[in-house]
């Protein structure tokens, strides 16, 4: 089934639709551009602060505009409706959040490269990692990555308690989202290139 027509039904309703399903869809369409709705965090960080849920809603619907699948703004408008009232609107993207979720922690362990969990935008690692560290309390944590001679793209999280011990290392497969904004990036030079 195509991106749109999955995308259509789970915005009517979440619990109708196989998240896996819809993810697999996402990246194999047009419409998948990683880190297209980058910037808009922060503003959202800002009127977290103010308490300013109206504005913070429109902010919201701008980046779920851009980007429906982001499983960061469906916990953040979850967040917001939840401060404004709104309990109709916290709900449905609750559910949107633990869709989401779920399809992800379900793509693997996260334990080595071949359970790597595979993500779609970069800042599900940070999710998952947060996950992992309120789960063990092991405050400290690390990045590093590293490329195969097979294309794939792996970013490990290394965590530790408070001494540095107790360390855990957690495995993400960032191939999908890194090479393919890699592909948009060449796309953009050669059109600028023919059009010069």
């Amino acid at each position: 089934m195509e991106f749109q027509e999955l995308l259509k039904r789970g915005k009517k309703d979440p619990e109708s639709i196989d998240f896996k399903e819809l993810r697999m869809a996402f990246i194999d369409s047009d419409e998948y551009i990683p880190y297209a709705d980058q910037g808009f965090s922060e503003k959202l960080y800002e009127l977290y602060q103010k308490e300013d849920w109206a504005e913070a809603e429109k902010i919201i619907r701008e980046m779920l505009e851009i980007n429906y699948m982001n499983l960061e703004t469906h916990q953040n408008a979850s967040l917001v409706y939840d401060k404004s009232g709104n309990q109709e609107s916290k709900k449905y993207h609750a559910k949107w959040a633990v869709g989401l979720l779920t399809a992800l922690f379900e793509s693997g362990d996260g334990m080595s490269e071949e359970t790597a969990y595979w993500i779609i935008d970069i800042r599900e690692e940070y999710i998952i990692t947060a996950v992992f560290q309120h789960q063990f309390k092991l405050p400290n944590k690390e990045r590093s990555s590293f490329h195969k001679e097979d294309g794939q793209i792996y970013d490990i999280w290394t965590l530790s308690d408070e001494e540095g011990n107790n360390r855990m290392d957690i495995y993400f497969d960032a191939s999908i989202p890194t090479n393919r904004f890699s592909e948009i990036m060449v796309q953009g030079l050669s059109t600028n290139e023919s059009n010069e």
